[in-house]
């Protein structure tokens, strides 16, 4: 039986520089957050977290076709109406 090794940080133990993925995608979701708060609507926020399970990784960290899809899913009904998309476009994404 082959035993798949996951990379530092996904196993929740700290990478290199001493943080965890985890710690990492909260990083980048609280500067979001806060730039979003300031006003910057050029911005938008899908969480990571939940988003996929261990299962969907093919090795640990990289998304299979399945986790792919999932993503593609998640991010396609969080562009429904983004105003800067719609500023890019020129037209409403609704």
């Amino acid at each position: 039986m082959s035993r798949r090794l996951s990379p530092p940080g996904c196993r929740g133990d700290p990478q290199r520089l001493g943080a965890t993925l985890a710690q990492l995608r909260d990083a980048v979701e609280r500067a979001t957050r806060d730039t979003l708060r300031d006003g910057d609507d050029r911005f938008a926020l899908l969480p990571g977290a939940g988003l996929l399970t261990a299962a969907h990784l093919v090795n640990g960290v990289h998304p299979g076709d399945e986790g792919h899809a999932l993503l593609a899913r998640a991010v396609a009904e969080n562009l429904t109406g983004n105003k800067f998309l719609g500023a890019i476009f020129g037209k409403a994404l609704d």
